[in-house]
C-alpha cells in the first residue's frame, strides 16, 4: 500500500522522471511496500472466541466447527450454566479449548460431551466445573489434556457412575492430568458389569508420555436394585476405582496416582431361582472390587507405574448371594457365591511390562466387609472367594519383564471375614503363578504395617512358577530373583494358614531376605504359624 500510494503521487504530480531524487524516493517506496507485505498481520484466526460467558439456558449448549471458524482458541465460560455442553470439534481446527467456571446438570444426562472426540488439538483444559460427567470418544495427538479443580456429582437413575470417561482411542498424548477433583456417585445397578470410577479408559492407551492423577477424592453409594434375580443364573459385578484401564496400556513412560482417596459403600445382592422343578438349580454370584487402580488387558512397555498416598477407608462392602435348590429326586443344591476384592493396585494384565511397579505410603483401613451365602431351603453349596491385598498382580495368561516391585510404608488393617468355604487371601503383595519368573526384578516389601485377621494370610504370597517361564532366548536367564521383606510391623491371624512369606508351585528364587520385622502372630485355629 505504501509503495502504490507513493507511486501514484509521483505520477499524478508529473514529477515521475528518472532523476536521482525520484529514483531514491521510488526505491524507498518499494522497500516500505515489501516490508508491509511480508510483516505478520493481525487477523481473526489468531484470536480467541469466548462463548456462553455469564449465560444460563434451559437447553443444552451445542458448539460445532462453524461456530468457531476463523479462530485458533475457544473459551467456554465463565459463569455458564445449563443442562449440558456438547462439542463437535473438527480435527486440527483449534490450538486450544478451555472450559472454565461452568455448572451443568448432575443427573444422568448432564455433563460435558466431546461428541466427536479430541483430535490434533494441542491443549485442552477443563477447570472449575461442577457437573455429572465429562466424556470423550477419542483423545489423539494432544499435547495436554487437563481436568482441574472440578466436582462431579452424578446421582439419580441407574447404571455406571464414571466421572471422566474416555471411551475410544487414546494415543500420542504428551500429558493427561486429573488434578484436584472431587467425585460423588450414587446409583442402583442391574446384573452384569457395573463401574463406579473417577477415570475410565475403555480402550487401550498408547504412546502416552505421562498420566498423572493427583489429589482426588471419591465417595460412592452403589447398590443392586431391590429383588435382583434370575432363572436359573444371575450375576452382578461392581468395580470401583480411581483409575480403571479396561483394555490395557502400551508405550507409556509414566502412570502416577497420588493422594487419591475412596470411601466405598457397596451392596451387591442377587437371587438365583431354580428353573422349573427338575431342570436346573439356582446359581447366584455377587462380586465387588474396590481398588485405587484396576488394570486389565494387555500391557507393554509401561516404564513406570507409581501409586502413592492412596487411601481406601471408612466404608462398607456387603455381598449376598441366595441360590434356590432343585427340589427333585436329583436333590441338586443351589450355588451361592460371593467374591470381594480389595486392593490399592489390582493388575490382572498380560504382556511384556518392561517397567517397574511401586506403591508407597498407601492405606486400607476401617472397611467393614460382610458376605453371606444363603438359599435352599434344603440343599445349598456355598463359595466365598476374596483377596485383600495392597498389591495383587494376577495375570490370566502371562506377564513378563517386571523390572521391580516395591511396596513400602503402607498400612493394611482391614479384617476380611474368615470363611471355611474357599480361599480368602490377605497380604501386602500377591504375585500369582503366571508372572514370568526369569525376567522378574527385585521385590521389596519394607516399612509397612499389616494387621489382618483372615482365612489364608501371607504378607508376601509368591506363586511365581517356572512352568510359565518364557521360551529360551526371550528373557534373561534364571538366577536373580530377590525378595526382601524388611522392617515391617506385622500382626497376623489366619484361620487356615499364617505366614510372612508363602511359596507355592515350583517357584524360582535366587535370594530371600526376611530381616528386622516386628512379628506378632495370633494363634490360628487349625495350623501352626510359620515364617
Amino acid at each position: 500500500n505504501s509503495f502504490c500510494t507513493l507511486l501514484v503521487c509521483e505520477m499524478h504530480s508529473g514529477s515521475w522522471r528518472l532523476s536521482p531524487f525520484s529514483m531514491l524516493r521510488s526505491i524507498v517506496a518499494v522497500l516500505v511496500g515489501v516490508t508491509a507485505l511480508t510483516a505478520p498481520r493481525a487477523s481473526a484466526s489468531a484470536g480467541a472466541l469466548h462463548l456462553f460467558a455469564n449465560t444460563s439456558s434451559d437447553t443444552a449448549f451445542d458448539v460445532g466447527a462453524a461456530d468457531y471458524a476463523g479462530y485458533d482458541h475457544l473459551v467456554i465460560g465463565p459463569n455458564c450454566r445449563g443442562p449440558q455442553l456438547r462439542l463437535r470439534l473438527a480435527p486440527a481446527s483449534l490450538q486450544s479449548v478451555t472450559i472454565i467456571d461452568c455448572t451443568f446438570d448432575t443427573d444422568a444426562h448432564g455433563g460435558i460431551d466431546f461428541v466427536g472426540g479430541v483430535d490434533s488439538i494441542p491443549d485442552v483444559r477443563v477447570a472449575r466445573i461442577h457437573t455429572a460427567y465429562l466424556a470423550t470418544t477419542i483423545l489423539r495427538n494432544v499435547s495436554s489434556f487437563a481436568v482441574e479443580d472440578c466436582a462431579f456429582n452424578r446421582t439419580g437413575s441407574s447404571g455406571n457412575r464414571i466421572a471422566i470417561h474416555i471411551t475410544g482411542e487414546v494415543s500420542d498424548v504428551r500429558e493427561l492430568r486429573v488434578h484436584r477433583v472431587r467425585s460423588f456417585a450414587s446409583s442402583t445397578v442391574n446384573a452384569g458389569h457395573n463401574y463406579a470410577s473417577v477415570l475410565v479408559f475403555t480402550q487401550a492407551i498408547v504412546r502416552v508420555r505421562r498420566l498423572l492423577v493427583e489429589d482426588v477424592a471419591f465417595v460412592t453409594d452403589v447398590r443392586t436394585q431391590s429383588g435382583l434375580s434370575g432363572k436359573p443364573n444371575v450375576a452382578v459385578r461392581i468395580y470401583c476405582s480411581v483409575v480403571h484401564f479396561v483394555r490395557g496400556a502400551g508405550h507409556v513412560e509414566s502412570i502416577q496416582v497420588a493422594n487419591a482417596s475412596i470411601v466405598p459403600d457397596f451392596y451387591a445382592g442377587v437371587v438365583g431361582y431354580r428353573y422349573g422343578y427338575s431342570n436346573s438349580a439356582g446359581n447366584a454370584y455377587a462380586f465387588l472390587q474396590v481398588a485405587s487402580v484396576i488394570g486389565w488387558g494387555t500391557w507393554s512397555d509401561v516404564a513406570r507405574l507409581h501409586v502413592s498416598n492412596a487411601t481406601i477407608s471408612d466404608g462398607r462392602m456387603h455381598a449376598v448371594a441366595y441360590a434356590e435348590d432343585m427340589r427333585s429326586n436329583a436333590k441338586k443344591p443351589g450355588l451361592a457365591t460371593t467374591n470381594v476384592q480389595l486392593a490399592v493396585l489390582g493388575l490382572s494384565v498380560d504382556g511384556v511390562l518392561n517397567g517397574t511397579i511401586s506403591v508407597d505410603a498407601c492405606v486400607i483401613e476401617r472397611i467393614a466387609v460382610t458376605v453371606a451365602q444363603t438359599g435352599g431351603p434344603i440343599y445349598l453349596t456355598r463359595r466365598a472367594y476374596g483377596a485383600h491385598q495392597v498389591v495383587a498382580i494376577t495375570p490370566s495368561s502371562a506377564l513378563s519383564h517386571i523390572h521391580g516391585v516395591n511396596v513400602t510404608r503402607c498400612t493394611l488393617a482391614s479384617a476380611p471375614p474368615p470363611s471355611h468355604f474357599a480361599s480368602q487371601y490377605s497380604g501386602l503383595l500377591w504375585l500369582a503363578d503366571k508372572v514370568e519368573p526369569r525376567s522378574l526384578g527385585p521385590v521389596v516389601v519394607a516399612g509397612n504395617t499389616f494387621n489382618v485377621t483372615g482365612y489364608d494370610v501371607a504378607v508376601v504370597r509368591w506363586e511365581v512358577d517356572m512352568a510359565y517361564a518364557a521360551p529360551p532366548g526371550t528373557s534373561p536367564p534364571a538366577g536373580r530373583q530377590l525378595v526382601a521383606i524388611v522392617r515391617n510391623k506385622l500382626t497376623l491371624e489366619g484361620a487356615l494358614a499364617t505366614a510372612v512369606f508363602a511359596t507355592t508351585n515350583t517357584g524360582v528364587l535366587w535370594a530371600v531376605a526376611i530381616v528386622g520385622n516386628d512379628v506378632h502372630i495370633v494363634p490360628p485355629y487349625y495350623t501352626a504359624p510359620k515364617l
